[in-house]
């Protein structure tokens, strides 16, 4: 059995002393207007931004003992930028209120939860989905990763072994930045096959 006493179950956010419902709202407006703005330097919208939160909270999860963990993207910690927390912690400042409360047994906020057992849906479909081509003959077994933002499910999920094509397509933005840590992983001899 895994020690857990280790274990963080969240990073500190910027608004966690705050006390009034006041003070977390002027927090969040500021931090949006912050991540509203474009680097010229890579060019992120801020709906760009989000797909550096999705890594950021798969990482929390693949962060879990193996046994509490429900996906494991090990590679997400490379993809989370200097946006991933912050975008994830302004979420958490808007839901927590609300959503957290009622999902206080969970040992990450609820929309950390939603995201890993996101991942673990579209996991599971898509492993059924090549599965049944694959039952039914079919040779040719692709995935068309719509919006695929920074995942990189064809490098550790094991349900994408019977694909025979695999296509991601998101903003250039995401993808020049995604493409960018994809090769200095494969020059530092860190990206697996």
């Amino acid at each position: 059995m895994e020690n857990t006493t280790d274990f963080v179950p969240r990073h500190p956010r910027g608004f966690d002393n705050l006390e009034t419902a006041e003070e977390r709202q002027a927090w969040v407006i500021k931090e949006i207007e912050e991540l509203k703005e474009i680097d010229p330097n890579d060019g992120m919208t801020f709906a760009n931004k989000t797909a550096a939160m999705i890594a950021y909270e798969r990482y929390l999860e693949a962060q879990k003992p193996e046994s509490e963990r429900i996906c494991n993207d090990f590679m997400a910690k490379n993809f989370i930028g200097k946006y991933g927390k912050k975008v994830s912690d302004c979420l958490a400042c808007v839901l927590q209120p609300t959503f957290d409360a009622k999902l206080e047994s969970f040992k990450y906020e609820g929309h950390i939860q939603y995201t890993a057992a996101r991942t673990k849906l579209i996991s599971d479909h898509v492993k059924a989905y090549l599965e049944d081509l694959k039952t039914n003959g079919q040779q040719s077994r692709q995935v068309f990763n719509m919006g695929s933002g920074l995942d990189t499910r064809a490098f550790w999920d094991d349900g994408m072994k019977e694909c025979t094509l695999y296509v991601e397509c998101d903003a250039k933005e995401v993808n020049d930045f995604k493409n960018g840590v994809l090769d200095g992983l494969k020059e530092a001899g860190g990206l697996p096959e």
